[in-house]
């Protein structure tokens, strides 16, 4: 029986709101864990978006603990009105970022989403759009949140988690086999002491890397051209298709 002061929800609004919020909690669950996998590559990917060098790596960490942080409270009922707001100023903030810089990132990855290539575009924004309304309908049809305590709690252990993956991936670049030094831009620079997303984004180092793999390339191509009934022949150049 129905107490005084309260009313039964809809049916329809019930699954609704319980179909909004877990689609866009898988969603911002399978971003947020794949940054947190590796926050190198992330701290990367974010200097391939223009996010400033020095800001990368925090950047990388405090995307990934919001995304993952909502994606958890999209699944809890008492907290999933606040995981649709955090959520959905997450998507508006992502639109106002890509649209200040939509002439340099036009036809890039967006590198939201694992295996999924979003490429910057009318296509972006539409999507994000279409996200931002599963958040609105999400926090509408869900009950007033309550409980700071338990949430804040969830955010202490997935903060704890982007550590832990920070210190992973601090420990894989100190084991890294690589020589100290490297010249880039005329200049020597000690790997050891710089983390990747500093060095790999620099223009000398980048451009050093392309013609590394240029070289490659070239080299596997002539490879594939040699006569292996006579390895002493001249290898055939490829002619342009």
């Amino acid at each position: 029986m129905t107490q005084p002061g309260t009313a039964r929800v809809p049916r329809w609004k019930s699954i609704a709101g319980f179909a909004s919020a877990v689609v866009l909690s898988l969603l911002f669950l399978a971003s947020g864990i794949w940054k947190l996998s590796d926050v190198d590559a992330t701290a990367e990917r974010m200097v391939q978006s223009l996010v400033p060098v020095a800001l990368s790596v925090p950047a990388a960490l405090a995307v990934a603990v919001c995304e993952t942080f909502a994606g958890v409270l999209l699944l809890i009922p008492r907290y999933r009105r606040w995981g649709a707001w955090i959520a959905g100023l997450m998507l508006i903030a992502f639109m106002i970022y890509i649209g200040a810089l939509y002439d340099r990132l036009t036809g890039e990855d967006c590198n939201c989403f694992p295996w999924i290539r979003r490429v910057v575009g009318p296509a972006f924004f539409a999507g994000d759009a279409a996200m931002l309304a599963l958040a609105g309908l999400a926090a509408w049809l869900s009950r007033k949140s309550h409980g700071l305590r338990h949430s804040a709690l969830i955010l202490g252990c997935v903060c704890l988690a982007a550590c832990g993956s920070y210190a992973a991936s601090a420990i894989r670049r100190s084991h890294a086999d690589a020589p100290e030094t490297a010249m880039a831009d005329g200049q020597p620079f000690n790997l050891a002491a710089r983390s990747s997303s500093s060095l790999l984004f620099r223009p000398g180092v980048f451009d050093l890397l392309q013609s590394g793999s240029r070289n490659v390339e070239t080299r596997m191509g002539h490879d594939a051209d040699r006569d292996p009934a006579d390895p002493g022949t001249a290898l055939r150049p490829r002619l342009p298709q």
